[in-house]
């Protein structure tokens, strides 16, 4: 087996274990036994009564098993009918959603013997369909995924690693726009959105209301959109070409493009279950991806290529990066309403230790997964800027001191995200969790990974942004 399959099983497991994790815990032990446990599941629920951000749920926990599992088999593009590799990746994907559907029926069947848990056949057919589904994705994309991720990490390709990086982002951005793939087209599931506020064409309706929560909303649609208009920047006007055309007619295309491209994905969330389509975030993206494009714009203006470590020094990350964390423990503490007695923040650390997992584990919401994955996107971001700042500092001779260096930056991020979770122990209005803090944690490691290929890229000089 490759190392790339390697990697691949690797995660694949990984991503199984945090199924059993979710699902059982917390472990409360009771006696059964196994004709119980298939009587539970056996017991037919009406999928009228099943809610749909459960289903949602159990979807998205298929979706990465079963595109992982293709990728273990070696996903290959799209090829004719008679061709053996056609043959081979259609048996890969039969293979994998028959290991997803032995994966969901263990995990399942085992929740018998927690007494928390239920088992659920309606549960076990939602991953097999979210399987289904990623096995189809890696079926038809998983060699351009799997491309891409070779190329940004090893960078031995024509392709810059920066724009298979941007490929990635783009795709995992509109994956994240649809998901959990469940649509709400009839007029009658329309007026429910629309009642239940999750439609919302009002702009700046909540600013006065939930101004915290308004600031963070928007500071999050923008970030996550600055790269969408770069990679409208940079693919509308190659040609095929590497550097892209330098026009101002160009950039101006771009960052039309970027902006209407956001806007109608905010819009189709209108026809998206258990997605809320506001206009305060399509202004957010739309500000995001114009301001990507106007950078990309203004960084490819000059006729000579632009270098990473030209401007990238380490003084000016390391500067961004204490600031970015600082603004980083702000978001997670707004809105400051702090307990103020010792009482009361004996109480709240007393409740914090009782619910630090189980008010993640309880049940399965939409809204934990976004809270979850926005975590993760500004801990990566938290991670890049300090590993490059590691990263991109003088050289010296001794190993020593490099490894000095790393150490300091992987020290700061962990601190930052243990003050930033910490502090919620004593803040009103938020529930500090052990599972965020290990999001927070996985982030700053992804984007600790982002740094070191990026640098390897600067050395080899290969990579010109």
């Amino acid at each position: 087996m490759s190392v790339r399959r390697r990697y691949w099983l690797f995660l694949a497991f990984a991503w199984a274990a945090l199924m059993v994790l979710g699902s059982w815990y917390p472990f409360d032990l009771k006696t059964g036994s196994l004709a119980e446990a298939w009587a539970d599941w056996s017991h037919v629920t009406d999928w009228s009564q099943q809610s749909r951000s459960d289903l949602a749920i159990n979807m998205m926990l298929g979706i990465p098993l079963g595109f992982l599992l293709v990728l273990v088999g070696g996903a290959s593009p799209l090829a004719p009918s008679q061709s053996p590799r056609y043959h081979r990746n259609s048996i890969s994907v039969i293979i994998a959603v028959c290991l997803v559907a032995a994966v969901s029926l263990f995990v399942e069947l085992g929740q018998h013997w927690y007494g928390r848990r239920v088992p659920s056949r309606n549960d076990t057919i939602s991953q097999l369909l979210g399987g289904l589904v990623g096995g189809l994705l890696a079926y038809g994309g998983g060699s351009w995924f799997s491309s891409r991720v070779a190329r940004f990490w090893s960078g031995r390709s024509h392709q810059s690693p920066f724009k298979a990086l941007l490929d990635l982002y783009v795709a995992g951005y509109l994956l994240w726009a649809w998901m959990p793939f469940i649509p709400a087209v009839s007029p009658s599931e329309l007026k429910a959105k629309w009642r239940s506020g999750m439609i919302q064409l009002s702009p700046f309706e909540n600013w006065h209301t939930d101004t915290w929560q308004s600031l963070y909303t928007a500071a999050v649609t923008i970030a996550t959109a600055l790269p969408i208009g770069v990679w409208f920047a940079y693919w509308s006007g190659t040609d095929g070409r590497n550097p892209p055309q330098r026009t101002r007619v160009h950039w101006i295309q771009s960052a039309m493009f970027a902006v209407g491209g956001v806007v109608c994905l905010e819009a189709c969330q209108a026809f998206i279950e258990t997605r809320t389509a506001a206009v305060d975030d399509a202004i957010g993206s739309a500000v995001g991806a114009g301001v990507g494009a106007c950078w990309a714009g203004r960084m490819w203006s000059s006729d000579s290529p632009f270098p990473l470590r030209s401007w990238a020094t380490a003084p000016v990350l390391l500067i961004v990066a204490i600031l970015y964390s600082l603004g980083y423990l702000l978001v997670s503490w707004a809105p400051f309403d702090f307990a103020d007695s010792g009482l009361e923040m004996k109480q709240r650390f007393d409740q914090f230790r009782s619910i630090a997992m189980t008010n993640w584990f309880s049940g399965n919401d939409m809204a934990m997964a976004s809270n979850l994955l926005r975590s993760l996107w500004f801990s990566m971001l938290l991670g890049s800027l300090a590993g490059m700042s590691a990263a991109f500092a003088a050289p010296s001779r001794l190993k020593r001191i490099t490894v000095l260096r790393w150490l300091a930056a992987v020290v700061f991020c962990v601190s930052v995200c243990l003050l930033a979770e910490g502090g919620q122990i004593f803040e009103r209005s938020r529930s500090p969790s052990l599972i965020e803090l290990a999001v927070r944690i996985v982030g700053v490691a992804i984007g600790m990974a982002i740094a070191i290929a990026i640098a390897r890229s600067e050395t080899r000089g290969d990579l010109q942004i």
